[in-house]
């Protein structure tokens, strides 16, 4: 599986973490590994984080966005038939981890 930065209007970089670059692949193995995004997008800010994910094949597999509207939002393309609220209130925290894990 590979993931594939389509769009982010903030991408922090920290120590231990691995720079991404837009519109590349990523060897990627969810399998194996949680998928960990950071961001520092501030509610309301508009922003918009997704991430296209395609088989070792280069077949399109999905999609996760993350939109910082008012209230936040996200979609998972093939699971979901709109935008979503989070269920739970998000930490007010402006840097945030977000953590994609597969689960069967």
């Amino acid at each position: 599986m590979y993931c594939y930065l389509l769009e982010d209007n903030n991408v922090v970089i920290t120590t231990g973490w691995i720079a991404v670059e837009r519109y590349v692949y990523i060897d990627f193995d969810p399998e194996q590994y949680s998928l960990e995004i950071k961001t520092d997008s501030t509610l309301g800010s508009k922003d918009i984080v997704c991430v296209w994910f395609h088989t070792s094949q280069s077949d399109y597999a999905g999609a996760l966005s993350l939109f910082f509207s008012s209230s936040p939002l996200y979609y998972i393309d093939g699971c979901s038939s709109d935008r979503t609220n989070f269920p739970t209130d998000l930490p007010t925290a402006t840097d945030k981890v977000w953590r994609v894990t597969l689960t069967r």
